[in-house]
């Protein structure tokens, strides 16, 4: 799980970066997730959210709302395949790249 989270936290990082600024900013409604084998349609629907693009990560996709993005985080975590959904946040590196994810 390390070396996948590790990797996921490299493969947000490099889709942020290649971002124009305006573009980082326009995240407001957009969740990550991570779910075994990916979101379906249902699952979607059933969370109120629509896919935005897929990460570089195997099963790691955003998605977005127009509508309340905390109860469409609840809903995403509340499905037991799905192993986390988070708020996707412009992110910014200092020192080392990928200190911040590796923990050190």
């Amino acid at each position: 799980m390390g070396l996948r989270l590790l990797t996921l936290c490299a493969a947000v990082l490099a889709a942020t970066a290649v971002l124009p600024p305006a573009a980082q900013a326009d995240v407001g409604d957009e969740i990550v997730v991570m779910r075994d084998g990916g979101l379906t349609r249902g699952e979607r629907v059933h969370a109120g959210v629509s896919a935005e693009r897929d990460l570089p990560v195997a099963d790691a996709e955003v998605v977005s709302t127009g509508g309340d993005r905390a109860a469409a985080i609840a809903a995403l975590r509340a499905d037991p395949d799905v192993e986390w959904a988070e708020p996707n946040q412009p992110r910014r590196l200092a020192g080392e790249p990928l200190a911040a994810c590796s923990g050190a």
